[in-house]
């Protein structure tokens, strides 16, 4: 899962590079959403194993909040059990050319199922997106969290996509 977590954010940066690269005068440029709102939904990988999710940003400028809720699929006992979890973090948007963002995040993160103990953390990590004209973007982040109460769940990597209105 690492790996094509990985190689799709290789391919996100190559297709954002060559997208920049034939940009017409006139285009509408589209660096940082300018609507207060987004929603979307994620894939990704976590301590606990697969992860899949659903996420609304709201945005203030370069300034971005994203509240996301998470379903893990982790093995135990050869069967998969779910848990749950919840994260609130915030972005400040870095423009790197006509729509390609990265940017830092700081947020917290929670996150319980049957076989494990309430989870709560501080998370630090990055990110980088795409927004395209239409309104949609794609994004791949990771997420380091430093655990304040509970299990361990040290880190999540996510790729995903995110429709502005």
């Amino acid at each position: 899962m690492k790996k094509i977590i990985i190689l799709l954010a290789v391919a996100l940066i190559g297709a954002s590079s060559i997208s920049a690269q034939t940009t017409v005068q006139g285009q509408k440029v589209h660096k940082a959403s300018t609507t207060f709102g987004a929603v979307g939904a994620h894939i990704g990988y976590a301590h606990w194993g697969t992860t899949l999710g659903l996420h609304g940003d709201f945005n203030a400028n370069n300034f971005r909040g994203r509240a996301g809720f998470d379903l893990f699929f982790h093995p135990h006992d050869h069967s998969y059990h779910t848990y749950f979890g919840a994260d609130v973090g915030f972005h400040y948007l870095i423009n790197l050319i006509d729509g390609l963002n990265i940017y830092p995040i700081i947020g917290v993160g929670s996150g319980f199922g049957r076989y494990v103990d309430f989870h709560l953390g501080i998370d630090f990590g990055a990110g980088i997106e795409y927004n395209f004209s239409n309104g949609w973007g794609v994004f791949v982040d990771g997420k380091y969290n430093l655990r304040l109460i509970g299990d361990s769940v040290p880190y999540r990597s996510y790729i995903g996509v995110t429709k502005r209105f």
